[in-house]
């Protein structure tokens, strides 16, 4: 898997034009650890994947591949994670 989320990250990133010091400012993730996951040295945490996916402005299944099953549970997640605009956590169904 950390080939793939390689690839698809510098693939997505390339494609809107941003560098890695771009890049690090709109997730958060330095760029020493974002060229360290492009370059396959590190394996990022599910939390800084996220990170990445929300700084490409992309769906989290995106950067992981597009896996029915890892699409399926981050819908999920957002659903039951991501305040409604009440404000008010969501919580469960």
């Amino acid at each position: 898997m950390g080939r793939r989320v390689a690839v698809n990250l510098r693939e997505r990133r390339k494609a809107r034009n941003m560098s890695l010091d771009q890049l690090a400012v709109a997730s958060g993730v330095s760029r020493a650890a974002l060229s360290q996951i492009e370059t396959q040295k590190s394996n990022p945490s599910l939390g800084v994947m996220w990170k990445i996916a929300v700084g490409l402005g992309i769906p989290f299944s995106e950067l992981l591949g597009g896996n029915t099953r890892v699409r399926r549970f981050s819908v999920e997640a957002s659903r039951r994670f991501c305040a409604p605009p009440t404000g008010a956590w969501k919580v469960g169904r």
